[in-house]
């Protein structure tokens, strides 16, 4: 049996498709790892910066930046700042990963970083975010978060 060389390009769209199936029949696919990775961000904040903005400005701050959702669930926890200024430094690393920053292309609470029943944060766009996610071809947006008593981190990874 002679083996035939598909190319490049019909490897990709085979890809496309396969990957395209996964979703809609809900199920894994092994072609999606060889998704190319659109963009990468990464933020560090200091939680001390976001406990000064709360002392500051309140609600004001917090309902202008976080989703309703980042604040009861931060606001939940023993040191909410260190939790707020992490999901800060995520809605700073999407901006980067798209490289737009945070203003005309997409605002603070377009970005919603929520949690699975894992543990697990992930990302969900709205409104600008939610358009320019899709005009990229962004299929996938990977987070994770970190902090400690000072600072906080976070990493965003965009594929598509």
């Amino acid at each position: 049996m002679r083996r035939r060389d598909i190319g490049f390009a019909k490897l990709l769209e085979c890809e496309r498709v396969l990957a395209s199936l996964s979703r809609v029949l809900g199920i894994g696919c092994e072609f999606n790892r060889f998704m190319g990775v659109l963009g990468i961000g990464v933020d560090f904040v200091e939680c001390v910066r976001i406990q000064r903005s709360i002392d500051r400005f309140g609600d004001r701050f917090l309902h202008r930046v976080f989703t309703d959702g980042e604040i009861e669930y931060s606001m939940s926890m023993k040191f909410p700042a260190r939790h707020l200024a992490a999901r800060f430094a995520g809605k700073e690393a999407v901006s980067k990963a798209f490289g737009t920053g945070i203003g005309k292309a997409m605002g603070w609470r377009n970005i919603d970083i929520r949690k699975k029943e894992s543990g697990e944060p992930f990302l969900v766009f709205s409104g600008p975010a939610e358009d320019f996610a899709q005009k990229r071809g962004v299929t996938s947006a990977l987070i994770t978060l970190s902090h400690t008593e000072h600072h906080a981190v976070a990493c965003v990874v965009l594929e598509g």
